[in-house]
């Protein structure tokens, strides 16, 4: 949805609940270029986890706490359409992203992604900040409206370029496009958020992003959203885990 000059929002909705659950279950085991290359129709194969990994994975999902459970689960569904929505503009070989956080509750970037033009040079970096919540325009002005100030006042260029460097495996890349790193003309934010129903239309959308433009200036382009309407959140992400935790049961070895 397009809500020039303010924001654009690539919105999107699950289709297939059961292809979601197994990708997330994979990015929870840390399969994430497993998922990258099955997005980009390539040939792959997921690394075989031990059972005492999986069993892990699935005690945080039921003993970390609702909120921080969902929030674990949202950041991978939020990193699959960023990485679907990055494919399609782009191409395979001009994106790179960080892996989603490992545990949750992690601190650190929700979402990073390096995006190169024909001559190898940054196209655009993209800064993502996701939350899973009942309240979207609280979150986004209390917690993501603030993180993404600091950004563009220079207090965490370091994080940015640290973040470049554990994904770009080329030191002669790296070397080529560093001065460029930190230059934020180059950076794009991402809000990835579950929106609720009063922000379906143009005008819901524009007061849920309201003063995102005060926060982060300079053309619309700078300013992207990523949001999903889940209806009643809790309950839905509350049954999504549930199919997760099956799909990883499915993964453990079928030795006795």
């Amino acid at each position: 949805m397009d809500c020039s000059p303010l924001v654009i929002d690539n919105s999107y909705h699950v289709v297939k609940e059961d292809v979601l659950a197994e990708w997330v279950a994979q990015l929870l085991l840390g399969n994430s270029l497993h998922i990258a290359r099955v997005i980009e129709c390539l040939d792959s194969r997921a690394v075989a986890m031990k059972d005492k990994a999986i069993d892990c994975i699935i005690k945080k999902l039921n003993t970390v706490g609702v909120y921080k459970r969902d929030g674990w689960l949202f950041q991978m569904i939020s990193w699959i359409a960023l990485k679907i929505k990055l494919h399609e503009d782009n191409g395979s070989g001009k994106v790179f992203m960080n892996a989603p956080h490992s545990a949750p509750a992690q601190h650190g970037i929700d979402g990073f992604a390096l995006v190169i033009d024909d001559e190898k040079m940054i196209k655009h970096i993209v800064l993502c900040e996701d939350k899973c919540s009942e309240n979207a325009r609280s979150i986004i002005t209390s917690q993501i409206y603030p993180e993404f100030e600091a950004f563009e006042n220079s207090e965490f260029d370091n994080r940015v370029l640290a973040e470049v460097s554990s994904i770009i495996r080329s030191e002669d890349f790296l070397i080529n496009i560093q001065d460029d790193i930190v230059d934020n003309k180059y950076w794009m934010y991402r809000i990835g958020v579950t929106r609720q129903s009063e922000h379906d239309d143009e005008a819901g959308r524009k007061a849920l992003y309201k003063d995102y433009d005060k926060k982060v200036g300079g053309a619309v382009k700078r300013r992207c959203a990523a949001s999903v309407n889940l209806d009643d959140v809790r309950k839905w992400m509350e049954e999504f885990s549930q199919k997760v935790i099956k799909v990883l049961e499915s993964k453990k070895s079928k030795d006795v």
